[in-house]
């Protein structure tokens, strides 16, 4: 039976009330985010007039007790006219430390410029004569909208923040280059009165944190990381993002933000809001009655329907709080984090599309297909990928909305037979004539996914239906609006061998102790060998852990298929599985060649 808030709540009141404050033993050598009178952390937030304000947030040393933005606006890269200023409100300054404890003292400062013009490009920085932050730019919207734009939504970050962070934020950069906004879906950081953490983080965001918008809701680790660190207030939170403070009481980032014809509504779950879900819902259910806008986004961090393999199992009270507000009004996406897996389905036909998404490394393992929350309580999961880090672009078109799920990283136990920097979901939301559908596909991510290392090209066409889409743009440089998704398929790749770089396939050996696969290959010279299986009977599923090898010279080379966790469970039912191989060889130099086979895994 899933624990109550006042559970999981209880044992850390104790703790807080009991702990002092801890001594920092780190040496100043090792606090590399010391903070000091010139801002740093700075980021921007929407305010509920974006065509004509616009709110700052940034961090200085205890001693900087004042600050404030200015901004000019340009005319192409020149700046015109007069200097705006707003003054900042200025936190009171506070002891936190790299790893918990009391490093250094810090002050949170935040201004909002109003009176601004629509459409307008202005050039801005932050601080005071004690230092300032260098010169960036934004632009206010329109109040029409002003035609297609995208935007980001990526769930969980919190583990991997100095390491896989950066380079999985990095790619959802690439490929979606114009994002004028980021959604965030909860537990940003793994330890939310670690210093280091909340430092990790900015840094891994780079200046995307102070070019766009940003949207975070409250997550679980916002507030505490068991009784490690504990943060009953969302202190660190609240500091790092000066959300408009528009909503419900208690609940600590909820607002609600107009923003180019979507309505953004953010929800606390993380820990004290699981105790305002009425007052939450009741808000909820106002911003909808009044909402204008053509499109509705409602996010918050524990799933409506929960697709992990973990304790809780289900979210009870969330389903039933806020799902009948979100069927009633019909909202368009609602967005969650939280369960370290990937998933995507709804309630009813045509209405929410319900997602749940990670960007960190950290992952979970997936409920069963037949039997899992979504079917117990009358949804329907349509995709669904284990160990699979994702982000999400997403393309306002007008009368139609394009959400498309991109590869970021894949962990051993990985579900899906796509490689990074490929779609594995994609769904068009259809307004026109007055209706509203909901079908599989739909492009919106356009730009290289993979900076630096390029997306491997996929060997085999993707199929088409739930989870298929491709990245490629439409007509003026943005993604197609709608239509059914495109495989993916690679130039250059063929079957069979080539003469001038040839791969060979040799022989094939199933060893009945483990159901796993051995393959002797021959390539023709260095270059980089990639071998993996999937389901023969569902290609979306992954058979077993994908080998890479990077090869010198040419040689023949022996690579071990291991089932995957998916695979195990069909030989331990069956004892035996029918796999599609594909092995392909990519030269350092000349085209890419592939050979593939059906093979029979057994096991004893």
């Amino acid at each position: 039976m899933p624990r109550s808030p006042l559970s999981v709540l209880a044992p850390l009141l104790v703790l807080a009330a009991l702990a002092g404050p801890t001594t920092a033993l780190a040496a100043d050598g090792d606090l590399p985010y010391r903070p000091s009178p010139t801002p740093d952390r700075v980021i921007m937030t929407p305010t509920s007039a974006p065509e004509r304000s616009q709110t700052f947030g940034w961090r200085t040393d205890g001693a900087t007790a004042e600050g404030r933005v200015e901004a000019q606006r340009l005319d192409g890269d020149q700046p015109v006219g007069p200097l705006l200023t707003a003054v900042a409100t200025t936190a009171d300054a506070r002891d936190v430390g790299h790893e918990g404890g009391a490093d250094y003292a810090v002050r949170h400062h935040r201004a909002k410029l109003v009176g601004l013009d629509p459409g307008t490009r202005y050039r801005y920085r932050v601080g005071s004569d004690a230092g300032w932050s260098p010169w960036r730019s934004f632009q206010t919207t329109t109040s029409d909208g002003g035609g297609p734009w995208r935007w980001l939504y990526v769930g969980d970050a919190q583990n991997g923040l100095d390491r896989e962070w950066p380079v999985n934020m990095g790619r959802a950069l690439a490929a979606v280059p114009d994002a004028q906004l980021i959604l965030h879906a909860g537990d940003q950081v793994n330890r939310p009165t670690y210093d280091k953490d909340w430092g990790d983080w900015f840094a891994g965001l780079g200046e995307a944190a102070a070019t766009r918008n940003h949207l975070a809701v409250a997550g679980n680790h916002e507030y505490s990381y068991d009784l490690d660190s504990v943060d009953l207030s969302a202190t660190n939170f609240r500091a790092h993002f000066p959300f408009e403070p528009n909503g419900p009481s208690g609940a600590n980032g909820a607002t609600v933000v107009d923003y180019r014809g979507v309505r953004f509504i953010t929800l606390d779950t993380g820990l004290t809001g699981l105790f305002g879900l009425s007052g939450q819902a009741r808000w909820l259910d106002e911003q909808l009655t009044s909402n204008r806008q053509r499109w509705t986004v409602v996010s918050f961090h524990f799933p409506v329907y929960t697709s992990a393999d973990r304790f809780p199992s289900s979210n009870p009270a969330v389903i039933s709080t806020f799902g009948p507000v979100l069927e009633e009004h019909d909202v368009d996406l609602v967005l969650n984090g939280h369960d370290h897996t990937y998933a995507r389905g709804f309630r009813t036909r045509n209405g929410p599309v319900y997602a749940t998404s990670v960007l960190g490394p950290k992952h979970y393992d997936m409920q069963p297909e037949g039997d899992n929350t979504w079917t117990r309580n009358g949804a329907t999961r349509v995709v669904a990928a284990q160990a699979t880090s994702t982000f999400q672009a997403i393309c306002v078109l007008g009368d139609q909305l394009v959400y498309e799920s991109i590869i970021a990283a894949k962990g051993e136990e990985t579900t899906t037979a796509r490689e990074v920097g490929e779609p594995l979901d994609a769904v068009t939301i259809d307004k026109r004539g007055g209706g509203k559908q909901v079908r599989e596909g739909g492009r919106c991510a356009t730009g290289d996914p993979a900076p630096g290392d390029p997306a491997p090209t996929p060997s085999a066409p993707t199929p088409t239906g739930p989870g298929s889409g491709t990245p490629g743009p439409g007509a003026g440089g943005m993604p197609a609006p709608a239509g059914p998704a495109v495989p993916a398929t690679g130039s250059g790749t063929s079957s069979g061998t080539s003469p001038s770089r040839p791969l060979r396939w040799r022989s094939s050996r199933v060893v009945t102790r483990d159901g796993s696969l051995r393959v002797r290959l021959r390539v023709g010279g260095p270059g980089r060998l990639t071998v993996r299986a999937v389901d023969r009977s569902r290609p979306s599923r992954l058979a077993a852990r994908t080998v890479r090898r990077r090869l010198g010279r040419a040689v023949t080379r022996t690579v071990t298929l291991r089932p995957s966790a998916a695979a195990r469970k069909a030989l331990r039912r069956s004892g035996r599985l029918r796999v599609r191989v594909t092995a392909t060889f990519r030269p350092t130099s000349g085209r890419a060649t592939t050979v593939r086979r059906t093979v029979t895994l057994r096991r004893r």
